[in-house]
């Protein structure tokens, strides 16, 4: 498990240790793309309460993929790894 220190999403960027003590400073994210993401994590959350047979499972698949290749973009990760994401709010 790797550990991110600081705060993903800001321009000043944030370091990750990994469990082989090597570490990596990414370097932040563009103006306008934390919202982007922030937006369609917020509609993840939405659609996960939609009752409706199928309509949730629509919804999701969009966000997922915008957030799924944000993550790749933004988190260095090496093949297997596992990425969890807690947002506040």
């Amino acid at each position: 498990m790797a550990i991110i220190i600081g705060h993903i999403g800001s321009d000043a960027g944030y370091t990750i240790l990994y469990p082989d003590g090597t570490t990596y400073h990414s370097p932040g994210w563009a103006e306008g793309q934390t919202e982007d993401f922030l937006a369609a994590v917020h509609v993840v959350r939405s659609a996960s309460t939609i009752k409706a047979p199928g309509v949730a499972a629509e919804v999701l698949k969009g966000a997922r993929a915008f957030i799924e290749r944000e993550i790749e973009a933004h988190v260095k990760s090496e093949p297997g790894d596992k990425v969890v994401l807690l947002v506040g709010g």
